[in-house]
């Protein structure tokens, strides 16, 4: 079942947006041409996503939902109810008010996305690297946070657009921004303390020390959070320990590409940490988020799920951080290496994502399967996938 036939389309996009960034690099000071790839980028991304058909996952419980979602002239308890976070249902309640249907509400969210996105990596990426940065956002989640993570991925972004305000010490509307994000999605909660450190800069020494503690609990698979959770939730009862059970007795992850990439990635932050801070100040606050993401993926590797959930909402570090990278390395020989190294990267994890039915794209433009007959098939893959991880 699992076959790169399926991630065909994504990696025409992938080799697509490199093209486009090439040009945009090349005339960094052709204005004119520099615009006129970002517009072209911001396009495709809409009529990808934007019209996309019944692809990824979520979609199974998004489209129901929605098509139960009542007016906002309609809007009781019961409906509001129905997501935890009942921002996200006004929003829906908002389409539903004006006759649209669930392929309109997704294709607005998609122009919604991108323009917010826009604004974030215009404010922060480097001078003709923000095609590079689109297609490092897709690569690193970003493609599964546009297609599945409908609520979290909204969240997210009104924190990217906050950071500003990190930067200038303005607490009211950063609360705010995030405040609205919580209405969205929960583990928006998170980003409120980063207002009170996240600008702070770390000195390496104290990142090293950070790292290496880091990869000991990794590789010596030190379990701390089993015993400390189990502990806990006795105290509470028997509902936190079945909690306990589901989120933290999980499989850890293993030696895997990404892992390599982590420790790369790592390694080139801390060697390139003074380049970084010169070129532009705010790198520290990316610097922070990705060392706050290599902490939640090497200090709670124990508990997959925790580690992988609460990594989405730090790996934006990466979309700013490997184009300030590139240039800020002097050497050109050293700067087509890390481009070859990143492009076989992007290659192998866009076939790693999307190589399974469920992913196989349509679009709105040449015709789409019926809600039921990809609900059936998705079905048949959650069970394939279920079979295969019981039987490694």
């Amino acid at each position: 079942m699992i076959s790169p036939i399926y991630s065909t389309l994504y990696l025409l996009l992938l080799f697509a947006l490199l093209a486009l960034w090439w040009v945009e690099y090349k005339s960094k000071s052709g204005q004119n041409t520099r615009k006129q790839a970002v517009y072209i980028c911001a396009v495709v991304y809409i009529l990808f996503f934007g019209l996309r058909g019944f692809v990824g996952w979520d979609w199974f419980n998004y489209y129901p939902t929605f098509q139960q979602t009542p007016s906002l002239f309609q809007l009781d308890k019961t409906s509001i109810s129905a997501f935890s976070e009942f921002g996200f249902v006004i929003y829906m309640s908002i389409f539903k008010t004006l006759s649209l249907d669930y392929h309109s509400f997704v294709f607005f969210s998609a122009v919604i996305h991108v323009w917010l996105l826009s604004i974030f990596l215009n404010r922060y990426l480097p001078s003709g690297f923000y095609v590079f940065g689109f297609i490092i956002f897709l690569v690193m989640n970003g493609l599964v946070m546009e297609i599945d993570l409908k609520r979290n991925y909204k969240a997210i972004l009104l924190f990217l657009i906050s950071i500003k305000y990190i930067e200038k010490r303005k607490i009211l509307p950063y609360f705010l921004l995030n405040a609205i994000g919580l209405m969205f999605h929960v583990s928006a909660i998170v980003f409120f303390p980063l207002y009170f450190f996240l600008h702070r800069p770390v000195r390496k020494n104290w990142m090293l020390i950070i790292f290496i503690i880091g990869l000991i609990i990794f590789f010596l698979q030190i379990s701390f959070l089993k015993p400390l959770g189990l502990f806990v939730a006795n105290l509470l009862g028997d509902r936190f320990v079945h909690l306990v059970y589901a989120y933290i007795f999980d499989t850890p992850y293993g030696i895997t590409i990404g892992l390599l990439e982590r420790l790369g990635s790592a390694t080139l932050i801390y060697l390139c940490y003074d380049k970084l801070l010169a070129k532009s100040k705010s790198n520290i606050i990316f610097i922070n988020s990705f060392i706050l993401y290599f902490v939640v993926f090497f200090y709670f590797n124990e508990a997959f799920t925790i580690s992988h959930r609460m990594g989405f909402l730090f790996i934006f570090s990466y979309w700013i951080l490997w184009p300030s990278i590139i240039d800020a390395l002097m050497i050109v020989k050293n700067k087509i290496i890390f481009i070859f190294l990143f492009s076989v990267y992007s290659i192998l994890k866009m076939i790693g994502t999307t190589n399974l039915p469920v992913w196989r794209y349509d679009n709105i433009l040449f015709g789409i399967e019926k809600y039921e007959t990809r609900a059936s098939e998705l079905l048949r893959v959650e069970q394939y996938v279920v079979e295969l991880r019981e039987n490694n």
